[in-house]
């Protein structure tokens, strides 16, 4: 019987090129996602004020965090759109196009309710930043 020998199998330049495009791509990907924004402890928030005693998967906290990053990019374009119909005017996203593009994202209801939703935030937000200075300038004295 004759000794089989292990061959080497050279591969051609173009395809070790191809191979490393393919790295260089899927390295270039991992950092775009490592560089998205992650709602990860806000979900895990809102769950426990909503639910406190139910637990959630990672694997369901990612598909969460899909989903919301989703749809930010989708009120983002659908704003850069009127941005780009305003003639001569700055190029900066304002308050006035975001209540606009979530009208035209979402059906009406639930778009009407996550505008109000967004308001009311945004009250208590400035109430409470109203109330910190308040209180410091007042701690001064």
């Amino acid at each position: 019987m004759a000794d089989k020998k292990p061959t080497i199998v050279e591969k051609n330049s173009a395809t070790v090129d191809a191979d490393e495009e393919k790295k260089k791509k899927n390295q270039e990907k991992e950092k775009k996602w490592s560089k998205m924004i992650k709602f990860k402890k806000y979900i895990y928030r809102v769950l426990k004020q909503v639910h406190p005693d139910i637990a959630i998967s990672s694997k369901a906290v990612k598909i969460i965090n899909t989903i919301i990053t989703n749809i930010m990019v989708k009120i983002i374009h659908q704003s850069s759109k009127y941005i780009n119909l305003r003639r001569g005017k700055s190029k900066m996203l304002t308050v006035r196009e975001i209540p606009a593009a979530v009208m035209e994202v979402f059906p009406p209801q639930m778009a009407q309710l996550a505008i109000s939703a967004a308001h009311k935030a945004q009250t208590t937000y400035k109430v409470n930043q109203l109330t910190d200075i308040m209180d410091r300038t007042m701690s001064l004295k």
